[in-house]
């Protein structure tokens, strides 16, 4: 069973994330990423996009530290919301969910 308790401030922005799947995981055990970028009229979308998600695989590769990938794209600020608000297609609490078990796993084989 998981439990994750996600803290935000007023505004929404996420202050810390607690993720609880059995076994306690360190703070440098892993790496969530967690954002939003919403198409525009210019091409950066799609260069924002491809380097955020090369830029959080380098890590990994670099590190050995497993990252999530918590970065909602979409077209739209409805659509941002929907993916990010309760429900099954919460992507942070999935992320969170993802690199805890992710972590948990590592500790196993090593």
């Amino acid at each position: 069973m998981a439990i994750i308790e996600i803290r935000t401030d007023v505004t929404g922005i996420v202050l810390s994330i607690d993720v609880e799947v059995g076994q306690a995981i360190e703070a440098d055990d892993a790496v969530i990423t967690l954002g939003v970028v919403i198409r525009g009229e210019t091409d950066h979308y799609d260069f924002v996009c491809a380097e955020a998600a090369r830029g959080i695989q380098d890590v990994q590769l670099e590190t050995g530290v497993p990252c999530s990938f918590g970065v909602i794209t979409c077209d739209t600020m409805e659509q941002a919301l929907e993916r990010a608000g309760g429900g099954k297609r919460d992507q942070g609490r999935n992320a969170a969910l993802t690199v805890a078990r992710m972590a948990l796993l590592q500790r196993q084989l090593a």
